[in-house]
């Protein structure tokens, strides 16, 4: 009997290529995911052509290195004959509870196994407000290849590139070799606008969209262009790929170099806002904010 799956996306290949990892991974690791859940554009019907799959498997237990590998292993078998490039999470049940799983809680799809979210609660803003924050800072430095402290200001990834080094991740579309793309482009400028409304009112960001809807409900500032041209754009127009038109393509670097500038002032309201948080702060407050302020040298 052929396994049903809880939530369709709509697209007949996509669930059938879910179906199928459910089946390979309950047949070969039993017990093991206590259940399944899809994230991202798919679990939202954002999905674009480029956009990968975001699962999270939930597992009953953390996994030793060996198991770890073994299970990386089958997942990678799956993924030699799935069209989708694919982006796993592997919270064990315990551990999930203590994570900012904001997106996981409030716009994942359950595909199969008991629903886990009704025993997590949300987590506090500030423990998430602190996240998110500092997430941004560290994709800045993941981009470009560096360890942290990051040096304002910042250089581009790559400043000898057409598009400054922002297209250095390959996606791979269906039937297509592996070619470079917009997508961190894209996700750091979300992540910095994400930070950004956690900075100036408290409410969580659960996905692209609603980070654009937020954005211009909570900050509406110069810089409201920029991602929602990005996410136009890059994700919608262009699919994650870089154009070949000659417009198109100074058009994207001038998103380029706009979104250096939203890094750098990122950067700089960030630590405005932690050395202010630090005037007012206890001792012991003042020693985690530290911390956190010296993850970028001024």
């Amino acid at each position: 009997m052929q396994l049903e799956l809880l939530f369709s996306t709509g697209n007949v290949q996509l669930d059938a290529s879910l179906r199928g990892l459910v089946e390979l991974l309950e047949l070969t690791q039993p017990g093991l995911v206590h259940s399944y859940y899809l994230e991202g554009s798919f679990a939202v019907g954002q999905a674009v052509t480029g956009s990968d799959i975001d699962l999270t498997l939930l597992l009953h237990k953390r996994l030793n290195e060996a198991e770890y590998t073994r299970f990386e292993q089958i997942i990678n078998v799956w993924c030699l004959g799935c069209p989708w490039e694919l982006d796993f999470w592997l919270p064990n049940c315990d551990e999930i509870a203590q994570r900012p799983a904001v997106n996981w809680l409030l716009r994942s799809q359950l595909l199969y196994g008991p629903d886990y979210r009704p025993h997590v609660p949300m987590i506090g803003f500030e423990l998430y407000q602190t996240h998110v924050v500092d997430f941004a800072v560290r994709m800045m430095a993941y981009l470009r290849g560096q360890e942290l402290p990051l040096h304002y200001p910042l250089l581009p990834p790559d400043p000898q590139a057409e598009f400054l080094g922002y297209e250095r991740r390959t996606v791979r579309q269906a039937g297509h070799a592996a070619e470079p793309s917009t997508k961190d482009l894209v996700g750091v400028a979300l992540r910095i606008a994400t930070a950004r409304i956690a900075l100036s009112a408290p409410v969580y960001v659960p996905d692209k969209h609603t980070c654009l809807v937020l954005y211009r409900e909570h900050i509406n500032d110069e810089w409201l262009e920029l991602p929602e041209a990005l996410d136009q754009l890059c994700r919608r127009e262009w699919c994650y790929l870089l154009p070949t038109g000659v417009a198109q393509r100074r058009a994207l670097r001038s998103l380029a170099e706009a979104t250096l500038a939203f890094e750098n002032a990122y950067l700089v309201q960030r630590q405005l806002s932690l050395l202010s948080a630090w005037r007012t702060a206890d001792a012991a407050a003042r020693q985690a904010l530290e911390a956190r302020i010296a993850l970028v040298t001024f």
